[in-house]
Formats: C-alpha cells, sequence, structure tokens
C-alpha cells in the first residue's frame, strides 16, 4: 500500500493487467473503497479516487 495523496492510497494486486485499488482511511478501522483501475489508467483512476475522498469527506462534515 502506498499514499498516492490527499489521503488516498493505492493497493497494487500482483496479477493481470497491474490492477490498482484506491482507497482513504476513515478513523482507524473503516475503509472506503473509491475506485479501482489498470496501470494504463494510473493517473485517472488517481484523480477520481482524490475526488470521490474529497466529496465522501464534505458529505461527512455536512451531516456530522
Amino acid at each position: 500500500m502506498s499514499k498516492v495523496g490527499a489521503g488516498v492510497f493505492e493497493f497494487k494486486l500482483n496479477f493481470g493487467p497491474g490492477y490498482r485499488i484506491y482507497s482513504g482511511k476513515d478513523g482507524e478501522t473503516v475503509v472506503i473503497l473509491l475506485a479501482g483501475g489498470t496501470k494504463q489508467r494510473q493517473q485517472r483512476d488517481i484523480e477520481d479516487a482524490r475526488a470521490r475522498w474529497q466529496d465522501y469527506k464534505a458529505r461527512k462534515k455536512g451531516n456530522g
């Protein structure tokens, strides 16, 4: 697992065409799945995951 910025983490899977899963951590135990993709679309997938994470945090703040 590695950080890709803005509170988003990337998990690389060791099979297929370089699959990646992006997530953000909410507290110590809850992990929110944000996006998934392949190496070919990596930068676009990271940008999408960052935007979804920011949206999640804004919605949570608005409901709290």
